[in-house]
């Protein structure tokens, strides 16, 4: 209950702005910074919210793009090796299928 009596004084907080007096050369500004770190989670209560700046995603996907650069050489060799291992494999299996029938039948 009392976590409820918390966050609902922090709500209300947030609803009304702050009027903060600029510099003359600025006009007055509704300022809400303070809410901004509000949260409805108890362990995360004043901390920032979640989520990443799109600097960050630009980093995550620009280093990921260089991995992906750097892996798909080896990747296409894997692709290449694999399917000749298939291959390989599919031809002894019908190979032994065919040994197999041949006895079976008594050649």
């Amino acid at each position: 209950m009392q976590y409820i009596e918390q966050n609902l004084a922090l709500f209300q907080n947030c609803i009304k702005p702050k009027i903060v007096t600029l510099p003359k050369s600025s006009p007055r500004r509704l300022v809400s910074a303070h809410c901004r770190s509000w949260s409805f989670s108890p362990s995360h209560v004043g901390h920032k919210p979640y989520g990443f700046t799109l600097l960050e995603l630009m980093m995550v996907l620009g280093i990921a793009a260089i991995l992906l650069t750097l892996a798909a050489p080896s990747l296409t060799q894997l692709v290449q090796t694999n399917t000749m291992s298939s291959t390989v494999n599919t031809f002894l299996a019908d190979m032994r299928y065919a040994r197999s029938e041949s006895i079976r039948r008594g050649g």
